[in-house]
């Protein structure tokens, strides 16, 4: 122990410094450890989204972009490096997959469980959807599931409502953005 407290990492009082070190050597806290490194040894595709959900990063893109991200696009953004390269060759294959499925059939791109995303990775967890963040699960999202309530069919159309919606307002811009022009030409 009086070895770990001498790596005490600038910036850390070393009071919490020891506290951290007593927490680990706990029987309790080992067994944790143990636990949490075999599930992440089980991750089968590492993305670099750190903290931020892939939901809120899609939503952040979009914002910069000015256009929808679908699921697939997202957990693609999310699963490259910096420069662009996949995190590690399982990654890349599954990448290319949902770009070239989304080259061949543009209609995979909308949401739906049979997106490219869905048709890579295979059928969602029935207790959540990949690319949407906590909380949302298939019987909410997607409206094929057999006893689904109107509520999630609703969410659905909102959403889909919201993605026209958005397109109509991105066009009716740029239409006022070339008219303002013209009038500046003439």
């Amino acid at each position: 122990m009086t070895e770990n407290l001498k790596r005490k990492p600038a910036g850390i009082e070393a009071n919490h410094w020891k506290k951290f070190i007593q927490y680990l050597l706990i029987e309790d806290t080992q067994g944790k450890c143990i636990k949490n490194a075999i599930n992440r040894s089980k991750q089968l595709y590492t993305h670099t989204g750190g903290s931020k959900t892939m939901a809120r990063k899609r939503h952040e893109e979009e914002q910069r972009q000015g256009r929808h991200i679908g699921r697939g696009e997202g957990w693609t953004m999310s699963h490259k490096k910096k420069n662009g390269s996949y995190m590690n060759e399982d990654v890349r294959l599954v990448g290319e997959a949902i770009e070239h499925i989304e080259s061949q059939d543009p209609s995979s791109k909308e949401f739906s469980q049979n997106d490219f995303l869905a048709q890579v990775l295979g059928k969602e967890h029935p207790r959540r959807v990949r690319g949407l963040g906590l909380g949302p699960c298939p019987s909410q999202c997607f409206r094929n599931i057999p006893h689904q309530s109107d509520y999630g069919v609703q969410i659905e159309e909102y959403q889909m409502e919201i993605v026209k919606l958005k397109a109509d307002a991105a066009a009716a811009e740029e239409k006022a953005k070339r008219q303002r022009m013209k009038a500046k030409a003439a």
